[in-house]
């Protein structure tokens, strides 16, 4: 994929991520929508691990659904910055060399992986949202397969920071971890 191109499908993720933020942030504001939006969107789409063993779920088929739903809702703008921020460090380069396929791939199998890690290491009770898996694991990407700018060392000073402050600040690190590890398993993959 050209330079140009992996700007335009960065871009195209990028707003696909931030559009579920403008609206929830919007009602937050009281400028559209109910107060309590956010709240409903943690009900209804966040990554709930009980609902993996014997929660009752709130519609048919919520158990499979919140893989995908988690990384489109995040905490507020500032969330959504970091994670857009590591979206547009990671996804270009990868894009570049590998295609939109096999990048989409290393996207969604992070997330994916990033859910089950946090449901065998976090408590059920707890939810989480966000697109830090897939970004972790397009970071983990990037450094197994040795892609662009981004030095292993510099990468691997930037994951443990963020995992230091995860594990410090009650943060979904378990997500993290479980998004780089795919990422570092599927890079090495493309890699060959």
């Amino acid at each position: 994929m050209t330079r140009r191109g992996a700007a335009i499908v960065t871009a195209l993720f990028l707003l696909f991520l931030a559009l579920p933020e403008l609206v929830l942030s919007g009602a937050d504001l009281g400028i559209w929508g109910k107060a309590d939006l956010r709240l409903t969107a943690y009900e209804w789409g966040a990554f709930w691990p009980g609902l993996l063993a014997d929660w009752t779920p709130l519609f048919s088929g919520q158990a499979w659904v919140m893989f995908l739903t988690y990384g489109l809702i995040h905490e507020g703008p500032a969330h959504l910055a970091v994670n857009g921020a590591g979206l547009v460090a990671f996804m270009p380069g990868l894009l570049r060399r590998h295609g939109l396929i096999r990048t989409a791939v290393v996207y969604g199998l992070g997330q994916i992986a990033g859910a089950l890690v946090f449901t065998m290491l976090a408590p059920a009770a707890t939810a989480t949202v966000g697109a830090s898996g897939a970004i972790f694991a397009l970071a983990g990407a990037t450094m197994a397969a040795g892609e662009g700018r981004w030095s292993t060392p510099n990468i691997l000073i930037v994951l443990c920071v963020v995992l230091l402050a995860d594990a410090l600040g009650g943060l979904a690190w378990q997500v993290h971890l479980g998004g780089c590890a795919a990422g570092l398993l599927l890079g090495a993959a493309l890699r060959r």
